[in-house]
């Protein structure tokens, strides 16, 4: 086994650049108890709430197998890539009480690290975002948060949505993919 950096693991998950699922990891019950175990009121985002709550632990410790070979396999079909509206408005909801979540976990500094889940939802649930969802959105990181730096890319995107293209639509949803890829190429963890 190898030891890991805690904080850079932390950082990744804010990031939503998850590097590892739900059944790839293993945790004394007694630890599991005490983080409080998974948070039921999340319908979705509770696998990675869970691994940034016992991360954000001070005395936890963190292992990872060395492994050359995959652990597991990750099925993408048609069936599980194909997401209704309705469908979309929810996760967009969950994940915003997701970022709701972190802020009372974390709060204002470990906010700060979540821009990368801010603009995946931004540009991936688009068509679905509504003047409320982003005013609720942006009160997360506003609110309580007032010296909060927001990268080129976070301001970028707010101002797409609010002062260019008010209303979903393609060219909108292509230019929100291209700040969010952006924002991940100049903020490679």
């Amino acid at each position: 086994m190898i030891g890991i950096e805690k904080e850079k693991l932390l950082d990744l998950f804010l990031g939503y650049q998850i590097p590892w699922h739900t059944s790839s990891v293993v945790w004394k019950k007694s630890f599991f108890n005490r983080i409080g175990g998974f948070d039921e009121g999340l319908l979705r985002f509770q696998d990675v709430e869970i691994h940034i709550r016992a991360l954000a632990e001070k005395d936890s410790t963190i292992f990872i197998d060395d492994h050359s070979l995959p652990t597991s396999f990750y099925r993408k079909s048609a069936f599980h890539t194909k997401i209704d509206l309705d469908k979309r408005v929810f996760i967009l909801n969950q994940g915003i009480i997701f970022l709701e979540k972190i802020k009372v976990i974390l709060g204002c500094d470990g906010l700060s690290k979540t821009y990368s889940l801010f603009l995946y939802l931004m540009f991936r649930f688009e068509e679905v975002i509504d003047r409320r969802q982003l005013k609720l959105i942006k009160g997360i990181y506003f609110s309580d948060c007032k010296n909060l730096q927001l990268p080129f890319s976070v301001s970028l995107m707010i101002f797409l949505h609010e002062k260019v293209l008010k209303r979903p639509r393609r060219s909108r949803k292509l230019l929100a993919f291209g700040i969010y890829k952006f924002h991940l190429a100049i903020n490679k963890q």
